[in-house]
């Protein structure tokens, strides 16, 4: 399958300080879906930190996949 992003959702909460790093986490059943069903989608949680430590952005992203053609 090959996945790709479909929708990205940020809410900015606060003020960033600094350089922020994001990291975007699948669960073992996501990882399963996508490398079992043909097709699909799921919502995958990102979470965004400030050079503080803080999450100043909340963003999720809906991942969508589609079986590879050749």
């Amino acid at each position: 399958a090959v996945p790709v992003i479909k929708t990205i959702k940020a809410e900015y909460t606060k003020r960033a300080k600094g350089d922020m790093k994001a990291v975007a986490s699948l669960t073992k059943a996501q990882i399963s879906a996508i490398q079992t069903k043909e097709k699909g989608e799921t919502n995958v949680k990102v979470t965004v930190i400030d050079a503080e430590g803080k999450e100043p952005i909340l963003m999720e992203m809906i991942w969508a996949w589609t079986p590879k053609k050749r």
